[in-house]
């Protein structure tokens, strides 16, 4: 495991069951801790609360252990708070900021923890917080952007009393277990280089005897050997993906130096199938498709018996036009798909295939246009490996979108909503046929499902607030009004989708993609709201003069979704 750079988790109370609480929290989260964050080059983190849990997830003990920047509000004296805080104190030297809400300061002392420095906030209502916001916005960058410095010139400063007690400890405990596990690995791949050179050298040395030459020269050659077998250490396996992991997380990546390693790597790495697919992650993930095509290539040259490799590729030669013919190449490959001339049709005899080959190879034929190989590969794989039948129902209908047989994919509609009711992507998908059909209705009903069945897609909720103002309908109670004329009825149904796309991914992202929306529509007004409405806490339904009944509905089916209900629409 290695230090995540550049990412900031926070831990702090998340106000239990009461809204003002939540409100005031989620205002503190956004405009004391993210904003300064995230100004200073951080990607922000936290956890959404979960009052059912009962332990502390896992993935929070991994955030505390692993990333380099914590900051924790320690208000309200919250048992869970006080917990991760020791544990992160347990697991990092610093890297750890702490603010407190001043009238908890005054009700209690920390004992543990008053000798080191917090910031605090005067935060008992939304006015005192707005008064102190550009301080305290100050003070919690300074705070970061020392600790950034400190990390830089590697003297992080202690910040508790478990290290001042131990300064030996490492500046992040993780890093032990890297020590372990890198040292094993080096030991493992030495073991294995030295026995490779022993093979050679032995060789070499009937060679040399053979030619007479002396045993001088032999213990060059043998010197020479461990030396090229130590040297390669360093660009094989794990090594080789932690320092490009590393490389492409600076702020301005050195890719001439990551493009030697990588060659490194790749001539002299004796990577792994598992090597080769973090490769590719970390270089599709870092969007530079030329070098995440190269190292496909090579993981397919050296692994011709694995199909993941060929289907990533088909995936992404189709994204540029130079390298169609290689991702047709590939995608037929590994689905087995030829043409017959004695039938002019496209066949496949693809027996066995995991869903994300599947996948990879029909975005393949979508990304190259070629609906008529997708169209017929699906009906035939439908047959022949039943168990993805849902993801080729999809790309089949698709297939017959684009070559205009709306007859037969409103059939293959119909199947999936048969057959797959519980499935958001196949009311996604019939919405999108009924907004073709002209029917803004039922394509509202439809996305609706699929919100319902996936309330933490943003996207739909973006999209219901589109259909609201493109269709001129909403839900007045359980009823759907159509043909609305009021511009400002429907702005007032349609605002209420956005706040609850933030609510449910509260990040610039969402914001952005929010305002942007209300902007294209001509509505500044309600963007305005949307900002202010955030400021001060972003609570669940918190604008008043807005109809809040679409989205009320929608959560009701979420909540009482079942498989008979679609029946219905």
């Amino acid at each position: 495991m290695n230090v995540n750079k550049n990412i900031c988790y926070v831990i702090m109370p998340y106000g239990g069951d009461d809204p003002v609480k939540q409100g005031h929290y989620t205002a503190v989260y956004q405009l004391l801790i993210k904003t300064p964050a995230e100004q200073c080059g951080f990607e922000v983190k936290i956890e959404k609360a979960s009052p059912d849990a009962v332990d502390i997830p896992k993935s929070i003990s991994q955030h505390l252990a692993c990333d380099e920047l914590v900051i924790a509000d320690v208000s309200e004296l919250n048992w869970n708070v006080a917990y991760e805080l020791g544990l992160r104190h347990a697991l990092a030297k610093g890297s750890t900021i702490l603010l407190c809400n001043k009238s908890t300061q005054k009700q209690q002392r920390f004992f543990d923890i008053e000798t080191k420095r917090m910031i605090p906030y005067n935060g008992d209502d939304m006015n005192t917080l707005m008064s102190e916001l550009e301080s305290v916005q100050r003070a919690v960058k300074n705070a970061i952007l020392a600790h950034k410095e400190q990390m830089e010139h590697n003297a992080i400063l202690s910040g508790n009393s478990l290290h001042d007690a131990y300064p030996e400890f490492a500046d992040f405990m993780v890093e032990y277990l890297n020590t372990g596990d890198e040292s094993r690995l080096q030991i493992e791949e030495l073991t294995r280089q030295l026995e490779a050179c022993k093979k050679e050298n032995a060789e070499l040395s009937q060679q040399i005897l053979k030619a007479g030459l002396s045993k001088n020269t032999m213990q060059e050659s043998i010197h020479s050997s461990i030396k090229r077998a130590l040297n390669n250490m360093q660009y094989s396996g794990t090594a080789l993906i932690g320092t490009l992991r590393n490389l492409l997380s600076e702020d301005n990546p050195d890719y001439e130096r990551i493009g030697e390693i990588l060659e490194k790597g790749l001539m002299e790495g004796h990577l792994t199938e598992a090597n080769f697919r973090s490769l590719y992650q970390i270089f599709k993930g870092a969007g530079i498709p030329q070098l995440t095509g190269l190292v496909l290539e090579i993981a397919a040259q050296n692994y011709p018996k694995s199909l993941d490799f060929k289907s990533y590729l088909a995936d992404v030669y189709s994204d540029s036009y130079q390298t169609y013919d290689k991702a047709l190449l590939y995608a037929n490959e590994v689905l087995e798909v030829s043409f017959d001339p004695q039938t002019n049709q496209w066949k496949t005899d693809c027996r066995n295939i995991d869903s994300d080959q599947l996948a990879g190879c029909l975005n393949a034929y979508i990304g190259l246009d070629r609906y008529d190989i997708l169209g017929t590969v699906c009906r035939q794989l439908i047959e022949q490996i039943p168990q993805h039948t849902s993801l080729l129902l999809r790309n089949l209908s698709v297939a017959y979108r684009h070559q205009g047989n709306f007859e037969e994919e409103g059939k293959t509609l119909q199947r999936l909503i048969k057959e797959f009711p519980m499935e958001d992507q196949t009311h996604s998908l019939v919405s999108q046929y009924y907004i073709w059909k002209g029917d803004y209705a039922q394509g509202y009903r439809q996305m609706e499902l699929a919100s319902a069945l996936d309330p933490e897609d943003t996207n739909y909720l973006i999209f219901l607030a589109g259909f609201v103002l493109d269709g001129r309908l909403f839900r007045k109670g359980e009823d759907l009004a159509r043909n609305v004329s009021d511009r400002e009825e429907l702005l007032r149904a349609a605002v209420p989708f956005l706040m609850q796309a933030f609510l449910k991914s509260p990040i610039q992202a969402t914001l952005i993609r929010c305002e942007e929306f209300l902007l294209r529509n001509s509505t500044k007004k309600y963007a305005n709201k949307l900002m202010d409405w955030i400021q001060k806490g972003a609570t669940p339904f918190g604008i008043e003069e807005l109809n809040y009944d679409s989205v009320r509905y929608i959560i009701g089916l979420s909540t009482n979704y079942d498989e008979a209900l679609y029946n219905q629409f």
